[in-house]
C-alpha cells in the first residue's frame, strides 16, 4: 500500500489537453450508456433522449472540474506541483460531480415509468457511485497514458536535440576544430577557414563548407540561435541576419539597394542578406581582416578571383 501511495504522489507533467479531459468521459459515458443500457435503461421510454441527458450531466461536470475548480483551486491545480494522484483524480471528481444529478434526473424517470420502485433516490445515489468510479476508470486511464506517452516523445525529442545542438564543438585536440553531428551516424568536422555561411531553414541549419576546394553542404538539426553562439566565438564568423552566420573572410563586396544590404561571398554565388542591426558589426570585421582599410577596392578584387 504505501508502494501505491509513494508512487501516485510522484511528480507529473501537466501536460494533458483539458478538450481530452472532457471529451473522453462524454463519449465513453455515451457509448456505455446506449450499448449497455444500464440504470434500467432498458425498460425506459425515449431511451435516447435519457442517454443524451445523462451524457450531458457528464460534460458539464467535465467542464466544471476541468475550467472552473482550477480557477478556485489554484493551489492543488498548480501545474509545478503536478502529481499522479492529480490527474487521476479528475475521474473521481467528474463522477462524483455527475452522480447526483444523474440519480435525481434518473429517478424522476423511474417514478413516472416505475411508480413501484422500491429503493429510494439516495439509496439509489449512494449504490451508483462506486459504479460510477469504476466506470471512470477507462477515461483516467486514457488521459493518463495519452499524458505519458506526450511526456516520453518530449522527453525524447529533447534528447535528440540537446544531442544534435551539442553537435557543434571545439575539439582542444588541434586548434579550431569544429565538429558538427550531422545525423546518429554522421559528423561533419572543418576548421572555421573552411565554413562559408549557414542559413537557417525551419528545424535545420544548413551548413555550407569547403571541402576540396569545393562549396559543400549538409544539415543539422539545430537553431541558428544555438549555431550563433558557438560560431561566432571565431574571430571572422559573425551573426548577420536573424536567419544566417556568416564567415566575414570570404565577403568580397557588401551592397545596398533600397534600404537593403547584401553580401556577396568568394567560392559561391550565393546572396546573403545583411540586417541594419548586424551591418556594423561586418563592416568592422571585414575591415580588420583587409590590408588596406578600404572594402570597395581589396573586396572587389577578391570577388574577382
Amino acid at each position: 500500500m504505501k508502494n501505491i501511495i509513494d508512487y501516485l504522489k510522484q511528480p507529473f507533467p501537466y501536460y494533458h489537453k483539458n478538450w481530452l479531459i472532457v471529451a473522453a468521459p462524454t463519449v465513453w459515458i455515451f457509448l456505455l450508456t446506449y450499448i449497455l443500457e444500464p440504470l434500467g435503461l432498458s425498460s425506459i421510454t425515449y431511451k435516447l433522449k435519457v442517454v443524451i441527458i445523462i451524457t450531458l450531466i457528464t460534460t458539464i461536470s467535465a467542464i466544471i472540474v476541468v475550467y472552473i475548480f482550477p480557477r478556485i483551486f489554484k493551489k492543488f491545480y498548480n501545474p509545478e506541483n503536478w502529481k499522479i494522484y492529480k490527474l487521476l483524480s479528475y475521474g473521481l471528481f467528474i463522477s462524483s460531480l455527475s452522480i447526483p444529478a444523474t440519480t435525481y434526473y434518473v429517478y424522476s424517470i423511474y417514478l413516472k415509468e416505475c411508480p413501484n420502485i422500491i429503493h429510494t433516490r439516495t439509496e439509489l445515489m449512494f449504490f451508483w457511485f462506486p459504479i460510477a468510479w469504476f466506470i471512470a476508470i477507462v477515461p483516467t486511464l486514457i488521459i493518463f497514458i495519452q499524458v505519458k506517452q506526450t511526456w516520453a516523445t518530449e522527453k525524447q525529442d529533447e534528447a535528440i536535440t540537446s544531442s544534435e545542438i551539442s553537435c557543434i564543438e571545439e575539439t582542444e585536440e588541434r586548434e579550431d576544430i569544429i565538429s558538427i553531428t550531422i545525423n546518429a551516424r554522421e559528423k561533419l568536422e572543418i576548421i572555421p577557414q573552411d565554413f562559408l555561411y549557414a542559413e537557417a531553414q525551419g528545424n535545420y541549419v544548413i551548413i555550407f563548407y569547403i571541402d576540396n576546394n569545393e562549396v559543400r553542404r549538409k544539415s543539422s538539426r539545430a537553431t541558428i540561435s544555438n549555431m550563433t553562439e558557438i560560431l561566432c566565438k571565431h574571430f571572422s564568423i559573425a551573426r548577420c541576419h536573424r536567419t544566417y552566420i556568416v564567415n566575414t573572410s570570404y565577403i568580397c563586396n557588401i551592397r545596398s539597394q533600397s534600404q537593403t544590404y547584401t553580401l556577396t561571398l568568394t567560392k559561391t554565388n550565393a546572396e546573403i542578406p545583411v540586417s541594419r542591426s548586424y551591418l556594423k558589426t561586418i563592416k568592422s570585421l571585414v575591415t580588420l581582416q583587409l590590408p588596406e582599410n578600404t572594402l570597395a577596392h581589396s573586396s572587389q578584387r577578391a570577388c574577382d578571383e
